[in-house]
């Protein structure tokens, strides 16, 4: 009785620790493609960031609209921690957590700000949308890729002077 006991805390030990894993790996964004390797990007760097308030109207593809304010720091803003500039950025491919991705063309690219939501109509992002949402005003909401896990830069300029 005694062994079967200490196993299963073990395992129970075990999934805790696999449990806080996944959690703590869901709060950070990967973004590939702009560096030889991965960039990983945590949603607390991201608050330090200058936090852009924005109220938005979002349209879903029956046609329905859902306003809310979003707040989060822009894309141009972390590009810029990083030497880089969102006008560079030429196509991009915007991956959930689940699986879903949707590419941002280049047109959206160079007309719209990107924001990276951590907050929905002033609270933190439910279990479905966190640890970032998308938000892309303008645009249709199929763009606003909820649970953000990784940003894919599909094409951009290379050799600009002064990067």
């Amino acid at each position: 009785m005694r062994k079967w006991m200490g196993r299963l805390c073990l395992a129970l030990m075990l999934l805790a620790l696999a449990t806080g894993m996944i959690f703590a790996d869901s709060s950070i964004l990967t973004i590939e493609g702009l560096f030889e390797d991965a960039l990983s990007v945590s949603v607390s760097m991201l608050e330090t960031l200058p936090k852009e308030t924005v109220d938005v109207v979002a349209v879903n593809s029956a046609g329905e609209e859902t306003p809310f304010t979003a707040a989060g720091a822009l894309f141009s803003d972390l590009l810029a921690q990083y030497g880089q500039k969102q006008d560079h950025v030429l196509s991009m491919r915007l991956v959930a957590g689940d699986g879903y991705s949707i590419d941002v063309p280049a047109e959206v690219l160079a007309s719209r700000q990107i924001i990276l939501a951590y907050q929905i109509d002033g609270m933190p992002l439910g279990e479905d949308s966190a640890p970032l949402r998308v938000i892309i005003p303008g645009e249709r909401a199929m763009y606003w890729v909820r649970n953000l896990s990784k940003i894919e830069v599909l094409d951009r300029v290379w050799n600009v002077e002064g990067e």
